[in-house]
């Protein structure tokens, strides 16, 4: 459900983008002498859509990689609250040292 929102608010960030930059390209097409600008504000606005997608792709890994490891914080809290998972030879309960668990 996070992917999806990620990937969500992704896609309107660069709607939003393109649709600035076709906007801003139709009334400005004499003061932008040093972008390369095609007869079409429309694909110049599509252009500028996968433009954004590159550049903002970023917001997705990011995101996965918090939500990865507030999922790893959980699990450390539950199995050292596991009573199942108490060693009786040695009198020592589970504990975790580490976040790297998988």
């Amino acid at each position: 459900k996070d992917v999806l929102n990620c990937a969500i608010i992704l896609f309107l960030m660069c709607i939003g983008g393109a649709i600035g930059d076709g906007v801003w390209l139709r009334e400005n097409v004499d003061y932008s002498a040093y972008l390369p600008i095609s007869e079409s504000p429309a694909f110049d606005a599509f252009l500028r859509f996968w433009t954004f997608i590159i550049v903002l792709q970023i917001i997705i890994p990011i995101s996965l990689y918090v939500t990865i490891e507030i999922v790893k914080l959980g699990q450390v809290f539950f199995i050292q609250l596991d009573a199942q998972l108490y060693h009786a030879k040695s009198d020592t309960p589970t504990r975790c040292r580490a976040l790297n668990i998988t």
